[in-house]
């Protein structure tokens, strides 16, 4: 069993603090090294706010790298909530290739409702440092929404996170959807899946779309979709 504290780590005795692995759940240093701070601060007459447990990075340094916070798919539905999902691979950026990992995968969590971010994980290189950009958007209040609209530096992984959120927000419709769309059909050696893919039409129908909502009066979408521009294609 673990010791049972309150917001400022106070057991029922009098002067005794718990921190840590005793203190219950998860059983992380980061989440005990933190609790000792607000402990000390307690102790000195600083009404510390108490921790976020829902928002604490879950880490596990291995090959490749797992991180998450906050939510499952699974648990979400559970909470009954209407949630979108935007998940894209680190080959579908830049980065992906420079830092050798196109297999890593981000998913992002999102509550429809409020546009909210509820959950993030991430399996690749250099997870456990960029899941902290979703703590600290979970942290601020941010939704998915906000994590896909922020500027992101390139080529760097974090680029991804960005493209996922896109993806969430947008569907297969944004930028992100496209490149995860294009990836996922296509394998790491797959110049024949590549043509292939765009044979079917699927990447120059979601141009074309994309396109007509941003300039419905061009004649660009109709051009997208012309059978000539097909048959060179798959020829």
């Amino acid at each position: 069993g673990f010791i049972a504290v309150d917001r400022q780590m106070r057991t029922n005795v009098e002067g005794v603090y718990a921190v840590g692995d005793v203190a219950g759940p998860p059983l992380l240093a980061h989440k005990g090294s933190h609790e000792g701070v607000q402990c000390v601060e307690a102790i000195h007459g600083d009404p510390h706010a108490g921790i976020d447990y829902g928002n604490i990075p879950n880490c596990t340094y291995c090959h490749p790298e797992v991180a998450s916070v906050g939510l499952t798919e699974e648990q979400a539905r559970e909470q009954g909530l209407d949630i979108v999902v935007g998940k894209l691979q680190y080959g579908a950026v830049g980065a992906g290739t420079v830092y050798g990992d196109r297999t890593g995968v981000i998913k992002i969590i999102g509550d429809k409702k409020y546009g909210e971010l509820v959950g993030g994980h991430i399996v690749g290189a250099k997870a456990v440092d960029l899941i902290q950009e979703l703590v600290n958007a979970k942290a601020l209040e941010g939704g998915y929404a906000e994590v896909a609209r922020i500027v992101h530096g390139h080529p760097t992984l974090s680029e991804a996170i960005k493209e996922a959120g896109l993806v969430a927000l947008e569907g297969h419709r944004s930028v992100g959807g496209m490149r995860a769309s294009l990836y996922n059909a296509m394998p790491m050696e797959g110049v024949e899946a590549l043509v292939a893919f765009l044979a079917r039409g699927h990447v120059l129908d979601q141009l074309a779309d994309l396109v007509r909502a941003e300039w419905p009066e061009s004649i660009a979408a109709d051009q997208l979709r012309d059978p000539a521009l097909i048959a060179h294609v798959e020829h």
